[in-house]
């Protein structure tokens, strides 16, 4: 009896392991391309400077803001590929954008750009141009 369960069990968890395989990818795959923004400030006649890694707080906005992709480290499985720089005040001299995004598709295509002065506006615009573009893969068969 126990062996015909055991049988059972692991004949119906190879059938849903080869029906996900089957199934197309429902969410495209997105690589945050990994950005620091360098600060300079002086006070006092002394210049001082730092860098900001970026990507982790632009991970958290594309995955608040964009909750239909896949954020992945691996560029190779990527769909697209997103190069987003962040600026501080200063640099932009409070007339100009804080965020510039590039997206790109896996060919490395350019399929858009964009500006914005707040993190969150620019990680629905990424996500827009993704959702645009993004067509789900079929599976691979054997």
């Amino acid at each position: 009896m126990t062996k015909t369960l055991t049988l059972a069990v692991l004949t119906i968890s190879l059938a849903v392991v080869q029906l996900a395989a089957q199934q197309p990818q429902q969410q495209p795959r997105v690589f945050l391309m990994n950005n620091d923004s360098f600060e300079m400030s002086a006070a006092g006649g002394v210049a001082q400077g730092q860098v900001r890694p970026m990507s982790a707080e632009q991970t958290k906005d594309m995955s608040s803001g964009c909750p239909g992709i896949i954020i992945t480290a691996t560029r190779e499985k990527a769909d697209f590929v997103v190069n987003w720089k962040t600026k501080s005040w200063d640099q932009t001299s409070w007339a100009g954008h804080q965020n510039d995004f590039s997206v790109y598709n896996a060919a490395g295509d350019l399929i858009g750009t964009g500006q914005s002065h707040r993190a969150s506006a620019s990680a629905k615009d990424i996500c827009n141009l993704i959702q645009k573009n993004w067509k789900p893969k079929e599976p691979v068969t054997k």
